[in-house]
This record gives structure tokens, C-alpha cells and sequence, in this order.
């Protein structure tokens, strides 16, 4: 899954995702 963020250069999005869903 992190991975796959990365591979397509969506990381930031998955990490605001993250922070998101943590907050």
C-alpha cells in the first residue's frame, strides 16, 4: 500500500490522509 503511494508519487497525499484520520 505504502509502497504503491510511493511508486505513483502520492505519498504526500497518503500521508495527509494519515494526519487525517489520526487527528
Amino acid at each position: 500500500s505504502l509502497a504503491k503511494s510511493l511508486s505513483t508519487g502520492n505519498s504526500k497525499s497518503f500521508f495527509v490522509r494519515q494526519t487525517k484520520i489520526n487527528k
